[in-house]
């Protein structure tokens, strides 16, 4: 009995040994993902963590960009894996949430108290950033552009100095901002719906897998949004 409780750790180390070897000398594959610079800089941090745990292998090239110029470019095949609002309906992708567009000032700022409220935006491509303009437009409400940029960095920093307004989705809002609404006199903005698509899911083992995981990984991120448009 002995003898064999020896081989069989011998036959059980052997075979872990083997797929080691399998998963640390096969070519390294190398997948596309893009998303959105807010997504990207909330959401993705565990997401990759896990990625790198789960997959060693994979080489990840992340690309962040406004939505639209996202989907374009996902129509065109330069993306594995795409996650972003404002999908054109002729693209095959999955709606997987639904999440507000929320107003936010920095905790003590009362720039929302100006008559003519001073705002920070994404910069034109940006589909939120007209959606903002569109809301304050036709509400009849005020406005001036303080600050354009890029960046979800930029953007948190400049609302962050306390003199401007701006709307993140909600899951992005940092703690350091505070929401806002109808009652401090701004229009309600719509809410987005965000979309997860990948033409070599089903092709694609390892391309399948890390779209699974996406999909797991928002539902455990934020579990009280809205999934699948319900």
């Amino acid at each position: 009995m002995a003898f064999y409780l020896r081989a069989q750790k011998v036959v059980t180390a052997n075979n872990e040994a083997e797929l080691w070897l399998t998963q640390h000398t096969i070519d390294r594959q190398i997948i596309r993902f893009a998303t959105t610079d807010c997504y990207a800089s909330c959401l993705l941090p565990g997401l990759l963590e896990h990625w790198k745990c789960q997959f060693p292998n994979v080489q990840i090239t992340l690309d962040c960009s406004f939505s639209t110029g996202i989907w374009e470019r996902y129509k065109k095949g330069e993306f594995d894996i795409a996650l972003a609002q404002h999908c054109p309906s002729d693209i095959n992708a999955e709606p997987i949430r639904v999440e507000p567009l929320e107003w936010v000032c920095a905790r003590q700022s009362l720039a929302w108290q100006q008559s003519t409220v001073p705002v920070a935006l994404f910069e034109h491509g940006c589909p939120d950033r007209e959606v903002m303009l569109g809301a304050l437009k036709g509400s009849g409400r005020e406005y001036q552009v303080e600050y354009e940029t890029y960046s979800y960095g930029g953007l948190v920093a400049a609302v962050e100095s306390g003199t401007v307004v701006s709307a993140l989705p909600r899951s992005t809002i940092p703690p350091t901002l505070k929401r806002l609404g109808s009652q401090h006199g701004l229009p309600q903005l719509p809410s987005l719906n965000v979309n997860l698509a990948s033409p070599n899911k089903n092709r694609n083992a390892i391309c399948g897998q890390l779209y699974d995981a996406v999909m797991r990984h928002l539902i455990v991120a934020s579990p009280n949004f809205a999934i699948g448009g319900e």
